[in-house]
C-alpha cells in the first residue's frame, strides 16, 4: 500500500539527494495509481510549471505501466499509438526521463514517482533512488520477473 507517510518518504529522499549532489531546486510528485497526487513539494527557486511536468512523467509511467523514459522511445516508435493515450489521460503525459512505477516486491503498481529539475539523467536517478530508500521496487530491481516488467527498451 503507498501511504501518505511512505510517499513522503519517497519525496525527502530524493530532496536529500539532490541537495547531497548541489543540484538545481527539485520538484517531486507520488502519485496514486490512478495519477492522482498523493504528495508533492516544489523546493524554493523551482520554475513554474515542475509541478505539472513532474505529474506529468508520473502520468506517463501509469498509462503504460513503463517508465517515462521508456514512454518516451515507444512514441518514437509509434506516435500514432502515444497520441491517442494522451487523449485517453487528457494529455497529461510527459515523455522525458525522470517517472518511474512504484512496485511492491511482487511487481505489483502502487503508484508513481516523477522528479524534474535536474538532467534527465540526474531525474532517473533520483527517482529510483526515492522509491528505493522507501523500501519499494523500480522496474530494474523486478527484471526476473520476465516480460511483465520490461527494463529496457525493445522496438
Amino acid at each position: 500500500m503507498l501511504t501518505l507517510e511512505k510517499s513522503n518518504a519517497i519525496i525527502e529522499a530524493i530532496l536529500k539527494k539532490g541537495r547531497e549532489m548541489n543540484l538545481r531546486p527539485l520538484c517531486v510528485v507520488v502519485t496514486d495509481i490512478g495519477s492522482k497526487i498523493r504528495a508533492a513539494q516544489r523546493e524554493d527557486g523551482c520554475s513554474q510549471a515542475r509541478i505539472e511536468m513532474a505529474q506529468g512523467k508520473a502520468v506517463a509511467s501509469l498509462a503504460l505501466g513503463r517508465s517515462s523514459a521508456f514512454v518516451r522511445e515507444r512514441q518514437k516508435m509509434g506516435p500514432e499509438f502515444v497520441a491517442q493515450v494522451q487523449n485517453f489521460v487528457d494529455h497529461k503525459m510527459f515523455m522525458v526521463g525522470g517517472g518511474e512505477l512504484i512496485r511492491d516486491d511482487e511487481g505489483n503498481i502502487l503508484g508513481a514517482v516523477g522528479v524534474t529539475g535536474a538532467t534527465e539523467e540526474q531525474d532517473e536517478e533520483l527517482v529510483a533512488f526515492g522509491i528505493r530508500a522507501a523500501g519499494y521496487k523500480t522496474d530494474q530491481d523486478l527484471g526476473h520477473l520476465g516480460a511483465a516488467i520490461r527494463t529496457e527498451w525493445q522496438p
